[in-house]
């Protein structure tokens, strides 16, 4: 991650292009996700650069539910064949 940044904390911030990455979505869907309020708001590294500590990216991804699929095909308790 080129731009991961250790704060004076110790702890590991993300900019923008390695969050992105690391979650494997677009910048566009972390900035929806921002606006709707289903990512966690970024924290000020200087007056023009954000950043994520890499803690609170870890929190929200245990936060977020199991997707239960295996292919195309999706499953909630019961395996469902795919075609």
């Amino acid at each position: 991650m080129t731009g991961a940044k250790q704060s004076t904390h110790g702890a590991l911030v993300l900019r923008k292009r390695d969050l992105c990455k690391l979650l494997g979505i677009s910048p566009a869907t972390l900035d929806r996700q921002r606006v709707r309020g289903e990512f966690p708001a970024p924290i000020m590294l200087s007056d023009q650069a954000v950043g994520w500590p890499l803690s609170t990216v870890q929190a929200w991804i245990d936060s977020r539910p199991v997707a239960h699929h295996y292919s195309e095909c999706i499953y909630i308790e019961e395996e469902i064949p795919c075609k």
